[in-house]
Formats: C-alpha cells, structure tokens, sequence
C-alpha cells in the first residue's frame, strides 16, 4: 500500500506526507511512536522518534533538523528547510534596521522549485515618498544600505520575476524604521604648513580626522590671516581620514595663519576641533644667470635675419621670465619683443619687419615673479645688405 502510494505521489508531483514501513501514522489525539522519527501529526499528539520530539501546535526538531508547523501538528523533524519546495518561490524575508545603527539590510532565500529569477530590491524613504535606493540582479540575496538617515523609516520592497519570460512570481515589504543613532565621536589634529613654491607662498592646511563612533562625518577647514583677522579659505564637506585645504598662491611675506579643524557629525553637530599656527616665510629673492647667448645675422630667403640662442640656467626658486627684444640704434625702435618661460630657446627675428643694413642691439633678460630684473645682457648686430 505505501509503495503504491509513493508512485501515484510521483506521477502527480505532489507533496503529501510520507511513513516509511518502518514507522506508523498518528492522527487525532492518539500517540505513535516512530522508528524513524520523520513525521509527527495530530491535534493534541505527542511523537517521539529517534532523532527528536514534535509537539502538535509547536516546533518539531529531529533527525538533525528544525522546522515550525502549524496547528494541526509539528513540522518534519528531519527534513533541511533550505531543500524543500516552498509554496512561493520566496522561501524566507528578513529585514533588519536595529542591529547596526544607519544600516538596513533586506535578506532573503529562494524556494530550489522557483524558476530563473531576477530580484529588484527598493528602500523608499516613507518621509519624503524618494526611492533612495534601488538594486536589481539575477541573484542577489542579501543587500545592506549603509547611509540610511537616522531618524526616519522606509519601506523596504522585494520583487521577484521570472528572468525568462518577466513575469512577477513573488514579492515582499515591509517597513524599517531608522533610529536614533545616539552620541557619535571624532578625533582631529591640524597640522598647516607654508611652503614656499616656485616663490609663491601658500599655506595648506593639512588634518588627520578619525571616527570612533558610528561614523558619517565631515570635516570643515578654515585658514585665517591673523595680520587681517579675515578667513581667506573655508572648505566644508571633507572627508575623513588624512586631507587639506590650500590658499591660493601668492600670499604676504612674514604673515601669521591660523587652520582651524572642524568635524561634524551626521546632523550637523559640532564633534570636535583642533587648530594651528603657521607664519608663511621671508622673503628670498630668486637668482638666475644667462649661461650661453649666440647670435648670427643672415638672410631668411630675401629677407634679413637675426638669430638669437640662449640659455638660463636657475640659482633660485624658478618661476622666471625670459625676455628677448630688438631696438634700432638708429631710431631707437623696438623691432621685436618676445617673453617666454622656457629657459633656453632660439628666437628669429626675419621677414619684413627687419631692416636691411641696420645696427640692432639684441636684449636678454630675466625677470622673476613681481617683475623684478635677476639678470641681462645685450649685444650689437648688424644686418646684411638687401640682395
């Protein structure tokens, strides 16, 4: 009877409960015991099996396993949850907004009967209606918003389709409310430096900010000239961790500045500050030298060239300006006028704009950053006859 049983149960794939020949079906209120201690039934019942004991409107545990039945009896004491066909192909949903504060995390298995799925997950902040966030994937099981605000609620949403054909096959939802976080904590150092660079001066406002509460801070730098009492950079929004803030270059000789840290917590509120001191630098002048200047006169076609090489080389913090220009003797005319930052070059001076038979005194100079004269030199030449 029981093998018969069993292949009408395979020919209709249902899913009916099954005594082996070694163990005896309880019903109403009677009491059976089993061999085997895989089933437990009836209203009032009590099974003892040899792998565990099931109580009718409770939790069955045998064989290894634990499942929860209903009302009518225990569950299978023996059988893997996460084997069996479920009745939806979402097997099991959690939801979790407590045990991590600004964590929500959504957690789900799957039915091993579902077809193909694709899972679509959304957290909806229920305060302002937004999906904040939303994630999609074939098999994704378990998904965690790490940034939720603190002191709201969303609805988390789960939908699964069937990734063949797209139909919806199962969803789930439920709300996650967000706490308070309660106090947070941070830890700050400032540390500004006024490097001088290229001749310019600076001041940069370096920090180390640490958590050591629930995290989701910024940090604020401020760089204050104490000669003015005037804030000339304000950065808000930085991160954590190592970082700075920057005054343009070009800033007063022998002046003080004051960085002040600041690091704010997810509300806005005030953490923790630290400050510094830095007094940006003297003044150095710069230095340069012309350490090679040739110069040849010829013609550029039919017309009267003048070629000018030279080389500058740096004896102090750079950021020099090479100029290179031309005057008639004669009429005291400047022909040509170039500046340049490249340190050695050739320029040519030709075409129409250079006279024939003419006594040209050629300039090369070098000018550091506020115009100032490092070094020059100047030389005659005279150009060729007109062919």
């Amino acid at each position: 009877m029981a093998e018969r049983l069993t292949n009408d149960m395979r020919q209709k794939r249902t899913y009916l409960p099954v005594l082996l020949m070694t163990g005896i079906i309880a019903l109403g209120a009677g009491v059976a015991s089993a061999a085997g201690g895989k089933l437990a039934g009836g209203g009032g019942g009590t099974a003892t099996g040899g792998g565990g004991t099931a109580t009718g409107g409770g939790t069955a545990t045998g064989g290894g396993g634990t499942a929860t039945g209903g009302g009518g009896g225990g569950g299978g004491g023996g059988a893997d949850p996460t084997k069996v066909c479920t009745t939806t192909p979402i097997a099991t949903w959690a939801v979790d907004s407590t045990t991590k504060t600004g964590t929500v995390t959504a957690s789900w298995t799957l039915s091993p009967c579902a077809p193909r799925t694709r899972a679509v997950l959304r957290m909806t902040n229920q305060s302002t209606g937004a999906v904040e966030y939303s994630v999609a994937d074939a098999n994704l099981l378990t998904y965690s918003d790490t940034l939720a605000q603190f002191r709201t609620s969303y609805q988390v949403d789960l939908a699964l389709y069937d990734k063949t054909t797209g139909a919806l096959l199962d969803s789930r939802s439920t709300p996650a409310p967000v706490g308070d976080p309660g106090t947070n904590c941070a830890t700050a150092s400032g540390a500004a430096t006024a490097p001088l660079t290229g001749g310019y001066e600076a001041v940069i406002g370096g920090y180390t900010a640490t958590d050591c509460g629930y995290g989701r801070e910024t940090v604020t730098v401020r760089l204050t000239n104490l000669a003015t009492n005037l804030v000339e950079v304000e950065q808000a929004g930085l991160p954590m961790g190592t970082g700075s803030a920057t005054t343009p270059q070009g800033l007063q000789y022998d002046t003080p500045y004051r960085e002040d840290v600041e690091v704010h917590g997810a509300f806005g509120e005030l953490l923790t500050t630290a400050t510094s001191q830095v007094t940006t630098p003297s003044f150095q002048p710069n230095c340069a030298t012309i350490s090679n200047e040739n110069l040849s006169t010829g013609y550029w076609g039919i017309y009267a060239a003048v070629w000018v090489q030279y080389q500058v080389l740096n004896c102090g913090y750079g950021n020099q300006q090479i100029r290179v220009w031309a005057q008639d003797t004669a009429t005291g005319s400047i022909d040509y006028d170039v500046t340049t930052p490249t340190m050695s070059g050739l320029f040519d001076f030709e075409g129409l704009g250079t006279k024939y038979d003419t006594d040209y005194e050629i300039h090369v100079e070098v000018h550091g950053i506020t115009g100032e004269t490092l070094t020059s030199s100047s030389s005659l030449v005279h150009t060729p006859m007109s062919k």
